[in-house]
C-alpha cells in the first residue's frame, strides 16, 4: 500500500499573511491553479485508489 500526501495549491488567504488567515473559503490563486495543474499532470489515479480530503 502507497500512501501519497499532497499539499493543496496556494490560496488567496495566503496573499495578505497574516491577515486574511480568517478568510471564509479562500480560493486559488493563479500560482496555487498553475501548481494544481502542474499537480495533475505528474500523478496518476486509478479508479480503485481512495483520497480522503
Amino acid at each position: 500500500m502507497d500512501i501519497t500526501f499532497i499539499r493543496h495549491g496556494h490560496g488567496e488567504h495566503l496573499m495578505d499573511y497574516p491577515d486574511q488567515l480568517n478568510c471564509l473559503h479562500p480560493g486559488l490563486t493563479e500560482l496555487g491553479k498553475s501548481q494544481v495543474i502542474a499537480l495533475r499532470k505528474q500523478v496518476v489515479f486509478a479508479p480503485e485508489d481512495v483520497i480522503l480530503v
